[in-house]
């Protein structure tokens, strides 16, 4: 979510105002973000019985702050991903 979305949003309906990414594979969404003005948006923590790693072109888990691929896992995941 750009943040001057975000900030509009935020004017708009005067409360809390939550981030949530999903791919389609999953269901609804897959984590959740408080926006907080002037705080960096992202993607936020996974919801309960979701987990979300960061991985290389080998599927290995990498560190926090590399980019990679986002693989979710969890009970919101589609069969079959």
């Amino acid at each position: 979510m750009p943040s001057a979305l975000a900030n509009e949003l935020k004017h708009a309906i005067g409360g809390r105002l939550t981030n949530m990414y999903g791919p389609t594979e999953t269901t609804i969404w897959s984590s959740t973000f408080d926006v907080e003005s002037g705080k960096e948006i992202s993607i936020g923590k996974p919801i309960a019985n979701t987990q979300i790693y960061i991985v290389d072109k080998n599927l290995n888990q990498l560190p926090v702050g590399v980019a990679g691929e986002l693989l979710i896992g969890g009970d919101g995941v589609v069969r079959g991903y």
